[in-house]
């Protein structure tokens, strides 16, 4: 079995793992974080702290983004951020082709650095 711990600061997760927990949770941090991100950009639907510099972004997609492909969008290469699925109607997509072409509507999930989706989409932090 793990235990794990909810902890508010710092001393609090040092204190809990030296007596026996096995992970600690900061569930106000969290919330904190994620609100923080969702505020920042109007775009910004969800978002996942992956490690501490790589994240998962919901985004909705930009309005001139509408009818490209990802090729032509080519963010990989512009940004170094990855499209892993696309949603449309609660639908998600995840094989996706240079040649998926987006529509209206849609939102985006993004794997990378913070700094290069932030930059990416003009996130403020």
């Amino acid at each position: 079995n793990k235990v794990v711990s909810r902890a508010a600061r710092d001393l609090q997760e040092k204190f809990l793992l030296r007596n026996g927990a096995d992970a600690v949770v900061y569930p106000e941090k969290l919330v904190g974080n994620l609100t923080a991100v969702q505020c920042s950009s109007e775009n910004v639907l969800d978002y996942i702290q992956v490690s501490k510099d790589f994240a998962v972004f919901e985004i909705a997609l930009p309005k001139d983004w509408t009818g490209k492909s990802i090729g032509e969008i080519d963010v990989r290469k512009k940004f170094k951020v990855n499209i892993i699925a696309v949603k449309s109607n609660d639908e998600v997509n995840v094989t996706l082709g240079p040649d998926y072409c987006f529509r209206e509507g849609e939102s985006l999930f993004i794997i990378g650095k913070d700094k290069d989706i932030q930059q990416c989409f003009h996130i403020l932090v």
